[in-house]
């Protein structure tokens, strides 16, 4: 089964063409040679491909790295489930 972090992962590596391997547990936007706008279409892919919305608070607003990106995924996916 594919969790949400692979799905990210996959995402991430996708957007930013990049290879996977490189998009691991605390690497951030420098370690994957990205920039603001890089990573703004990233989330705009992770948001379709989990049809979510990333809330507009400030944890969500200092993401910059892998593991703080799925933590939000991740509940932003389970209030879907909930609701």
């Amino acid at each position: 089964m594919t969790t949400i972090a692979d799905q990210v992962r996959e995402i991430i590596a996708s957007e930013l063409k990049i290879d996977a391997a490189g998009v691991t547990s605390g690497s951030t936007l420098e370690d994957w040679g990205a920039d603001s706008l890089d990573f703004l279409e990233a989330i705009f892919a992770i948001e379709t491909h989990f049809d979510i919305s990333f809330p507009d608070d400030e944890e969500s607003r200092a993401v910059s790295d892998f593991d703080s990106l799925v933590r939000i995924v991740e509940g932003e996916v389970n209030a879907k489930i909930a609701a």
